[in-house]
Order: C-alpha cells, then sequence, then structure tokens
C-alpha cells in the first residue's frame, strides 16, 4: 500500500484503522483527508470494515477536524490489516 497505514480515532471515539492519503483542500473547511479501506477497531481486535452495513464504498473524503487523533498500529494489528485488505 503506498499511503500510510495510521490508527485513526474520531472525535466520536470510534477507533479505524486505514490507508490514509492527506490531500490541500480548495477552500478552509473542504474535506483534506481519504480513507482508503478503513476498518473499524472492535473488541479483541477484531477489524470490520468501516459502514460495511451501509456502503460498499472503500474510500471515504473526511474533514481532519473530525479526528481526535492518529497513532502508528502495533505491528500485529498492522500485519493483520494488511492481510485482510489484499
Amino acid at each position: 500500500m503506498d499511503n500510510q497505514v495510521k490508527i485513526i480515532v474520531l472525535s466520536s471515539g470510534k477507533p479505524l484503522i486505514s490507508g490514509i492519503e492527506e490531500f490541500v483542500p480548495q477552500e478552509l473547511g473542504d474535506p483534506d483527508w481519504k480513507l482508503i479501506k478503513p476498518h473499524e477497531i472492535l473488541e479483541e481486535g477484531i477489524l470490520q470494515p468501516w459502514l460495511q452495513s451501509e456502503t460498499d464504498q472503500t474510500e471515504f473524503i473526511i474533514i481532519s477536524d473530525t479526528v481526535l487523533t492518529v497513532v502508528e498500529p502495533k505491528k500485529e494489528l498492522l500485519e493483520k490489516y494488511l492481510d485482510i485488505i489484499k
């Protein structure tokens, strides 16, 4: 995967692991991140495609203001995620 894989904690508290592509918004307040194949991190490290019951979409454009924090995933979680999205 060419983009960075990070754990994103949304302002709602929901943790996701996803490929992230940042870009410069055209106007202030426009979306500035693309989440690529985001998966929600559930109990005991279970990964579930984000919004899977609502859409088949695998890329989402978001505003970085909706993110509480971004951190590096542990090696085991990263490997699990990369194996799932192949």
